[in-house]
């Protein structure tokens, strides 16, 4: 292989990387000339700055171009195989590959919460294939090629290509900057499909030619900057202290409007001596953020901060300082999300979360453990359990739930699904719940024979809701639509309330105040938590935190705003209607500049 071959092998690449790249034009529904010419000349630009990265590097080494061919395969070939990979995660959630994509990538534990069919990994093997083969094939057709023909072909190229693509890189940005200074959001809001695109602001220049800038309502809260954590604000204090059971059963991704007689009838039935929350707000759309706003009761966006300082919740802090016995049982594994660093870092030793076979095996022996577990405590003591099953996140269920059909056949592929198969993904979801809802019957049946029913709290929740493309989306972490944000939250215990169903909006960020204080803490809920207690006499809230790994919203009883957490994307803020979640407009930006600023407030609330 000679140099020109070398940099002839580049430009092929490139060009693949390319047409690859303009399949995310699909992903955008409505364009305008100027938006569809913006959007494809930027996902070229993209692939040419990334491949003028690669360049630079492996310049030098191009007089070793029988070792570095080698090393540029490997790199295009991964390259190509990332972007086939982002563009399928774009597909399914709406989003590139990120942090959260990285975390599942290198960390064993998360791969048994990944729905993937048989032929989605034969699909992925095949593709791996198909690009390693290419690159033989390239490379092979290129080492038998004349180099007098390879030199000519390679000046060709870099005819057209030292021309058109200056035009169509400058073009782009210039269009981008003009936008930003204008505040075009149907310019901006473009970039969102473009996988690792970089904006170049001119904002000084096109001022200094004549241009003025529009004011926008765009903003950053920064939230994964928050660092040197000082929580609780305060030394807990506790006064009479009532050390009641507290057993609280999770059921991942349970939204709260599949509870009926016919899907859940032992839920249900539970229910009608509960509280019954039925407006309530996970603090995310996914299980990290989920539960780490229900046991810390503070805005998920600090997770990334308790996750550096490997700092616990003040909630286990004082059921050890009460010698409750605690038990951690989960049908998945807590070392994914990384749950043994933050919420449960000081209780890791009761944690029971190694349990072998298949989801509805482990479900099932949750329950057992939990008896086993019970059997051998001191009921004359106080007792706190969480079990979190994971079944109807995997949407298993036996035959004898498989009651609602179409089905799929019981096959869950998250990134084969489409808005075709809604009916059946939805009727596979509704057999998990049921399954789930006779595992937790078995559950109410162990407090019953050991008599703790009547004098414990008892809670059912959920770390997140499910959509079924009732909004155009699949599953959860995409959106804060109700049907992803919104979670299951019953609440049983007599000496707090009558079974009642509560219709407000109420939020997984007030159950430690709830709690707590229940356990005798007399702080401040500010103290420790960004909540308030469900059951105080002037109980109000009328917005609710949900947390993610790109954006984070504030959702509103009217309306939902969405904020990104990436600089380069503070301009793709949204606002949209609560209960349709269509895109809509303010002309009072009031309320929007309020919950704004109590948010920021709360983002330093606990840093110093």
């Amino acid at each position: 292989m000679t140099v020109e071959k070398i940099s002839l092998y580049f430009k092929i690449n490139l060009l693949v990387t390319a047409l690859f790249s303009l399949s995310f034009l699909f992903f955008q529904k409505e364009y305008t000339f100027i938006s569809f010419t913006f959007t494809l000349f930027a996902l070229i630009s993209t692939s040419v700055t990334l491949y003028v990265i690669y360049y630079i590097i492996f310049r030098a080494f191009f007089r070793f171009a029988n070792i570095v061919q080698y090393v540029l395969a490997f790199i295009f070939t991964l390259t190509n195989f990332l972007l086939i990979t982002d563009w399928a995660i774009y597909r399914s959630w709406g989003y590139h590959i990120n942090g959260m994509v990285l975390n599942i990538m290198f960390s064993p534990a998360a791969y048994s919460s990944l729905a993937m069919s048989t032929t989605s990994l034969f699909l992925v093997s095949l593709i791996i294939i198909i690009l390693i083969v290419s690159q033989y094939i390239i490379l092979k057709k290129l080492s038998t090629l004349p180099q007098e023909k390879a030199t000519i072909t390679n000046k060709k190229f870099n005819k057209y290509l030292f021309i058109v693509l200056p035009i169509i890189i400058i073009s782009e940005k210039v269009t981008y900057s003009i936008a930003n200074l204008r505040a075009n959001q149907m310019i901006l809001s473009q970039t969102a499909v473009v996988p690792l695109y970089q904006p170049l602001l001119m904002d000084d220049l096109l001022i200094s030619l004549g241009m003025k800038k529009v004011k926008s309502d765009s903003i950053s809260l920064n939230l994964k900057a928050i660092s040197n954590i000082n929580y609780p604000l305060h030394k807990i204090k506790i006064k009479n202290s009532k050390k009641t059971n507290i057993f609280i059963f999770g059921i991942d991704a349970l939204r709260p409007d599949v509870l009926t007689h016919e899907i859940a009838p032992n839920i249900n039935s539970f229910s009608h001596g509960a509280i019954t929350f039925t407006n309530h707000y996970s603090g995310g759309n996914n299980t990290r953020f989920g539960l780490f706003s229900f046991f810390y009761g503070i805005n998920s966006s600090y997770w990334f901060g308790f996750l550096n300082i490997g700092k616990g919740p003040v909630l286990f802090d004082v059921l050890k300082d009460l010698n409750y016995q605690i038990s951690i049982i989960s049908s998945a594994n807590m070392s994914w999300p990384e749950f043994r660093k933050t919420t449960f870092f000081n209780i890791q030793d009761k944690i029971k979360d190694d349990f072998k076979g298949n989801i509805l095996q482990k479900d099932s022996q949750v329950i057992t453990y939990f008896s086993k577990w019970l059997n051998k405590q001191d009921l004359h003591k106080p007792l706190f359990s969480f079990l979190w099953l994971d079944g109807v996140h995997g949407r298993a269920y036996s035959d004898a739930h498989r009651k609602f059909l179409p089905d799929n056949d019981k096959v869950n592929d998250y990134l084969r699904a489409t808005e075709s198969q809604k009916i059946s993904l939805f009727n596979m979801y509704k057999n998990s719940v049921n399954t789930a809802d006779a595992r937790f019957q078995e559950f109410i049946n162990i407090l019953k024979k050991k008599g703790l029913y009547k004098n414990s709290i008892i809670i059912l929740m959920s770390d997140h809701g499910q959509e079924f493309y009732e909004h155009g989306y699949y599953g959860h972490n995409s959106a804060y639509d109700t049907e992803q944000a919104r979670c299951t939250f019953i609440f049983k215990d007599q000496n707090e309330a009558e079974p009642q169903v509560v219709h407000h909006m109420t939020s997984h960020l007030d159950v430690p105040p709830t709690l707590l204080s229940r356990l005798g803490v007399i702080n401040p809920y500010s103290d420790y938590s960004h909540g308030q207690n469900l059951f105080d006499k002037n109980y109000s809230r009328r917005c609710s935190f949900v947390g993610n790994w790109n954006e984070n919203a504030i959702i509103c009883n009217d309306n939902t705003f969405i904020i990104s957490d990436i600089v380069t994307r503070a301009f793709d803020n949204q606002i949209r209607d609560t209960k349709t979640y269509n895109p809509v407009k303010l002309k009072d930006k009031s309320e929007l500049n309020k919950v704004l600023m109590e948010t920021l407030q709360q983002n330093s609330h606990f840093s110093h």
